[in-house]
């Protein structure tokens, strides 16, 4: 995400600037990383379905998961209202810049950010949200099969809407036309039966255990173990590789995206895999995933106001690693007050059962 926002453009960074060494040296290579490396927000998709599918796994009803959705929905507009309070409102007003409350509306709901570009994706996540009851309804609601044969009816109907297919015109249509990705959608989509096939499966493992445990093949022993995990971790990789490979070699333009179909799940596939060998990788990047929320709605803010206000005295490495831990440590301070609201409920509750007792 970060490589993505910072080096689109990689003219900016000139010698008269910046120290331009190290991979700048090829601007074109690093412009065409940068575009492949937008499979960030596939990556953000299919990771909220994963997620959202252990979320709602073990509700009873479509009502109970569109709530959750909505509090979710709320949240993030609730994070974004306090990162314009904070990185953009006080910051403007604290260095005497002029605050235009009229581009408020349109920022705080993401419809068309001219704060920051990168807060479109909090309107595409509203979208996956407003989705995920439906996912998992389909998946794992009770009702019969006829009206979930209905349901996927109005869904076709709804996608054929979107993606121009059935000619409507109006303001509501250009809008939802303009507003709604559905690539990104597929890929939630995604996320969300890879994780539900995954619990299938596991499901499949304990009642085969309880019904033939002696029939099950003999575990590996030995040189065969060794080999099998070896054998394992280099799968892994190889889906990797070849993800990497496949979104650089068909990427031709910043925006481009539909690849992320397919290169997606197999980056999360292999990272999966080579996560099992690397547990400490896993834990590093399960850091800054803790922390992603804000440091998304963060960085372009602090990447602009600092790009050309510091030396690159150590390269575009150097600078790049600063931009992370700025955005890092900003993500933490928005955090911290984010929870001050929740801690002060939490305290009135307590007294009040106090007092009750």
């Amino acid at each position: 995400m970060f490589f993505h926002h910072f080096f689109l453009n990689a003219g900016i960074y000139t010698d008269q600037k910046f120290l331009t060494d190290n991979f700048l040296r090829f601007p074109e290579v690093t412009e065409h990383m940068a575009w492949a490396a937008r499979c960030c927000v596939g990556l953000f998709a299919f990771l909220s379905g994963y997620g959202l599918y252990h979320l709602f796994r073990n509700k009873s009803s479509f009502g109970e998961c569109f709530r959750v959705s909505l509090i979710r929905i709320l949240k993030l507009y609730g994070s974004l209202l306090l990162v314009i309070l904070a990185g953009v409102v006080l910051v403007r007003f604290l260095l005497g810049e002029p605050v235009y409350w009229s581009a408020l509306p349109k920022n705080l709901l993401a419809y068309d950010p001219s704060w920051n570009g990168s807060w479109w994706y909090v309107l595409e996540y509203v979208w996956m949200l407003l989705l995920a009851p439906v996912l998992w309804y389909l998946l794992q609601g009770s009702r019969g099969k006829g009206m979930k044969a209905a349901v996927i009816a109005v869904l076709l109907v709804v996608w054929a809407w979107i993606a121009g297919i059935i000619p409507v015109s109006g303001t509501v249509t250009s809008f939802v036309q303009e507003h709604v990705h559905l690539v990104f959608l597929y890929i939630f989509a995604e996320g969300y039966a890879a994780a539900a096939l995954q619990d299938y499966g596991a499901s499949l493992d304990e009642k085969w255990d309880a019904v033939a445990k002696k029939g099950r093949p003999a575990v590996p022993m030995g040189a065969e173990k060794v080999v099998r995990l070896v054998l394992r971790f280099l799968f892994g990789v190889l889906l990797i590789a070849v993800a990497v490979i496949l979104r650089y070699v068909s990427t031709r333009e910043a925006g481009y995206a539909k690849i992320d179909v397919i290169v997606v799940p197999m980056l999360c596939w292999g990272f999966s895999i080579v996560f099992r060998y690397l547990g400490f990788l896993e834990k590093l990047l399960g850091f800054f995933g803790k922390h992603s929320l804000y440091m998304w709605l963060t960085q372009v803010l602090i990447f602009e106001r600092t790009v050309f206000a510091i030396r690159w005295a150590g390269g575009p490495v150097v600078f790049y690693l600063a931009e992370v831990c700025m955005a890092l440590c900003t993500a933490y301070i928005l955090e911290t007050i984010a929870r001050i609201p929740g801690l002060f409920l939490r305290n009135l509750k307590k007294e009040e059962n106090k007092k009750i007792s």
